[in-house]
């Protein structure tokens, strides 16, 4: 690669995918910070703390970091500076650690605990290859591979991953794990929702204009295309670690963002920073949000970039959105939902001198809670629950609406673009008095989202 990375530090704001991708400025290099008695970087005074229990289901040396699940399954990254406590963290070990978030979403470790070893976790993150060896899942800023009963092991295969896999990219599962060997084996796995958003990371083997291939976990290669209307930074080149948000759409990823993963690990995230992807039926639309400067603004689109490392993101904007006052150099937070295949603003924050919100502009929306007066691959019209007037949405091509019939009881969410009501997320109930967990979706599906794969009933 060649290239200076202190150099190629300045200027950046890290990348970082939540419901959101996070873009945060850049602090000074780690190694000005003293480490602690335990040899980690203790959190920097005013920075975001956190604290991490749960269990080690992956380690990537190549990183540094470990990938640590929660009790209910939410993944999160850890970063960890020292190479003796790196090599304790085997998966399997039940951990306790106080650390610091990143812009990218990820945390740096300060202090830890260790509580012992088990051979069990549940972890709930999105499909990005399925087939008969096995899952590859993304979650908390990381991809792991999880391997089915009775796979021949070694790299998954490296075909179509869209096909008549098992489950398709996006879907959401909560899978059961066994651990053995520094493995995972899936022990059950239940789709849980849809998200046409995924965050991935990994190392790329081939970048020209029209395309990228990133190698991820366990050897797999994933091809992204590149939109002719996003230009790749140029301190990114072919056998960089990067990070990038996705689109999955007709069974193709098509590139939303990319960053130098070097660099978006080495800034922090800004005080009330959103939590990392957790697609779950509670949950809002996957969205993307951008922390930088305005480099190009109309009427219909807005364009933040944020920073040398990483590309600029591209939003459209609704007819009606209040964009008044908003400049080239304006210092905003956006953010937006894919909306028709288009990632669409939803909400504007612009930034005061100090960093701290001057104002906040937010797209026309729609939610609703109801029954489904009827549906069709066009339209859907719910009935809300307090008798008001039926509600109309228009469905984008390809909107997964499975359990979605007429008399379901549904929540339901859209953006006004143009004048049209279009839905953004459905989530249908289990029963009829609005309590309890079913089936939902945030855009293209057809992955049979509401069955199951392996042995018993995943959560």
């Amino acid at each position: 690669m060649g290239t200076n990375r202190t150099a190629r530090r300045s200027g950046l704001k890290a990348i970082a995918v939540t419901s959101a991708l996070l873009l945060a400025p850049a602090v000074p290099a780690l190694a000005a910070v003293p480490t602690s008695r335990h040899g980690q970087h203790p959190a920097a005074p005013g920075m975001p703390r956190a604290t991490i229990a749960g269990v080690v289901i992956a380690r990537q040396p190549a990183r540094r970091a470990v990938i640590v699940a929660s009790r209910s399954g939410a993944v999160q990254t850890l970063r960890v500076t020292s190479s003796s406590t790196l090599g304790r963290l085997a998966p399997g070990t039940e951990v306790r650690a106080v650390a610091r978030r990143l812009g990218d979403g990820t945390y740096r470790l300060a202090t830890l605990r260790t509580h012992g070893r088990t051979g069990h976790a549940r972890l709930r993150a999105t499909v990005v290859r399925s087939s008969s060896e096995g899952m590859l899942l993304a979650g908390g800023g990381s991809v792991l591979a999880v391997s089915r009963p009775g796979a021949s092991g070694g790299r998954l295969p490296v075909h179509s991953i869209a096909g008549s896999s098992p489950l398709s990219p996006g879907t959401v599962v909560s899978a059961n794990v066994s651990i053995s060997g520094g493995s995972l084996v899936e022990t059950s796995a239940q789709p849980v929702g849809q998200s046409d958003l995924i965050d991935l990371e990994g190392v790329l083997s081939s970048v020209t204009a029209g395309q990228l291939v990133l190698a991820v976990d366990n050897g797999a290669s994933t091809t992204i295309s590149v939109p002719a209307s996003l230009t790749l930074p140029s301190v990114i080149v072919a056998g960089d670690r990067v990070e990038v948000v996705v689109y999955y759409s007709n069974q193709a990823f098509s590139l939303v963002t990319i960053t130098d993963e070097t660099l978006a690990a080495s800034s922090s995230s800004g005080d009330g920073a959103s939590q990392p992807t957790s697609t779950s039926s509670s949950n809002p639309a996957p969205a993307v949000q951008v922390e930088g400067s305005v480099t190009s603004i109309t009427s219909s689109s807005l364009v933040v970039q944020p920073g040398e490392g990483a590309a600029a993101v591209s939003f459209a904007i609704p007819s009606g959105f209040p964009v008044t006052g908003i400049t080239t150099s304006s210092r905003v937070e956006a953010t937006g939902e894919i909306v028709n295949g288009v990632l669409t603003l939803q909400q504007l924050d612009v930034q005061s001198g100090d960093g701290g919100d001057a104002a906040r502009s937010t797209a026309p929306a729609v939610e609703v809670e109801g029954t489904v007066a009827k549906v069709n691959s066009s339209n859907l019209i719910v009935q809300p629950v307090d008798g008001t007037a039926r509600v109309t949405f228009d469905v984008p091509a390809g909107f997964d609406l499975t359990g979605v019939v007429t008399g379901a009881r549904v929540q339901v969410a859209g953006a006004v673009v143009s004048g049209v009501t279009t839905l953004t997320r459905v989530h249908v109930q289990n029963n009829q008095d609005g309590n309890g967990d079913g089936h939902s979706s945030t855009g293209q599906g057809g992955s049979g989202a509401q069955g199951s794969t392996g042995q018993g009933g995943g959560d």
